[in-house]
């Protein structure tokens, strides 16, 4: 898009902005200018006009500009929540794991010990790819296993199911980023804003949700991908690149690394919220030199400012009232919480279809902790459900990377992703939402 093109979307989202502002609705003024930010951030998100992260700093710019009756920290004090500290020590973790291969080499160890079945083969991709997604983000992730496996399946000679190979790795990506919390956007805007209300959600309880969702969604979509790209043959081994031994460095990261997680899963015991813990991977790796300032500076800083402008919007909605005003003209009685969660599942899965996930939580996060029923189960809910959308090469960054590779179509990936979403659809109303409850109660 040119700089004209973008001056005449940006001055038509903007007036869309002051005609809301401008709206006859019964609500103060510092509700109105909220309600007119919300559409501005919706929309510049939808088009992608400016960069998503851009669209964080025009939320932050605009609430300290208008909503002056409020403390300026407030929504400044969102860019350094303890969820986005989070998130930063797992990007330190991602940055070290491809630095020094510890990727590829957890890449390896899984698949040299694959039997040599198309069904094993298939698994076992979308395992190695969905634990490594736990840890980094899904787009680096899936950069990583399209990269080792092309050149690999560019000797395999069955071009079915070298497709369901190829998808089974943004898909696996995009699933086990729900896992854990450091694992995808979606989770931290959800576990940020829920701590506000109170609701402290920790790296371990996240996982007790979050993993078995992982690991349902990974052997329904592999059974999917089989049945649809079935192979002609009963037998499938990949030629891996000769086996090296891990060298020191590869070593002390795995040890930090492993130490990190541990105490991450383990903060019941020993008391340190996971933000502390986050900080461990961040001053070994930088103060003793394993990354340097070029590595600081390819950090995912782009994502931990989007998150921090989610969260800034969702502090507004908050503190104005906006959304308990929204959520009031929703009578839940009319509908009850089955169609609630309905609903709202479709919402999550249909806009993060055609936009980014993370601008979908920060989108409808901070209207579901205002809903009078199940506010929390719900806002789980939207987060995982961002994670499910994966029908079209522009639903997410792992999906337009399997499209790049030019080894499948639009609607290989379409087939697959509109079932796993109706399958999501229906797994959320009748086995989430119980699933959520049984963690919580836990809270």
């Amino acid at each position: 898009m040119n700089k004209r093109n973008k001056i005449f979307w940006i001055t038509g989202i903007l007036i869309v902005g002051i005609v809301i502002y401008n709206l006859p609705l019964p609500i103060p003024y510092a509700q109105k200018i909220t309600l007119s930010i919300f559409a501005i951030a919706a929309l510049l998100w939808m088009t992608e006009v400016i960069p998503l992260y851009a669209t964080a700093f025009v939320i932050v710019f605009l609430e300290t500009l208008f909503l002056r009756d409020y403390s300026i920290g407030i929504f400044f004090h969102s860019f350094f929540e303890p969820v986005i500290i989070i998130f930063l020590g797992g990007f330190v973790l991602a940055s070290a794991f491809q630095k020094y291969g510890v990727d590829k080499v957890v890449a390896r160890i899984i698949l040299e010990r694959t039997p040599p079945t198309p069904f094993a083969v298939l698994l076992s991709v979308m395992f190695i790819t969905a634990i490594l997604s736990m840890w980094m983000s899904n787009t680096a992730t899936t950069a990583l296993m399209i990269g080792v496996l092309i050149p690999i399946l560019k000797e395999l000679k069955d071009a079915r199911f070298k497709k369901g190979l190829i998808l089974s790795i943004p898909f696996a990506a995009n699933i086990g980023g729900i896992a854990t919390p450091i694992g995808t956007p979606p989770n931290a805007i959800a576990i940020g804003i829920l701590a506000k209300k109170g609701v402290n959600i920790s790296f371990l309880k996240w996982m007790q949700l979050g993993l078995p969702i992982t690991i349902f969604g990974i052997i329904l979509i592999a059974i999917l991908l089989y049945f649809i790209f079935r192979p002609t043959d009963s037998k499938l081994s990949l030629p891996l690149p000769p086996k090296e031994p891990l060298d020191a460095a590869q070593k002390q990261i795995i040890v930090v690394s492993l130490i990190t997680i541990l105490l991450w899963l383990t903060g019941p015991l020993h008391g340190y919220s996971s933000s502390v813990i986050a900080l461990i991977p961040v001053v070994i790796f930088f103060g003793f030199g394993y990354l340097k300032k070029m590595d600081f500076n390819n950090i995912g800083w782009d994502i931990l400012i989007l998150v921090g402008g989610g969260l800034a919007l969702g502090t507004a909605m908050q503190e104005t009232g906006l959304s308990s005003w929204i959520i009031s003209q929703i009578d839940p009685t009319k509908f009850g919480v089955i169609w609630i969660i309905i609903i709202f599942t479709s919402i999550s899965l249909i806009f993060t279809t055609f936009m980014s996930n993370s601008a979908t939580a920060n989108l409808l996060i901070p209207l579901m902790v205002s809903l009078p029923c199940n506010p929390f189960i719900l806002s789980i809910i939207v987060a995982v459900s961002c994670s499910f959308a994966m029908a079209l090469p522009i639903s997410t960054p792992p999906n337009a990377i399997a499209y790049g590779s030019g080894e499948i179509k639009v609607k290989d990936m379409a087939v697959v992703g509109v079932i796993i979403e109706i399958i999501a659809l229906v797994f959320m109303v009748f086995v989430g939402q119980y699933l959520i409850k049984f963690v919580i109660g836990g809270l």
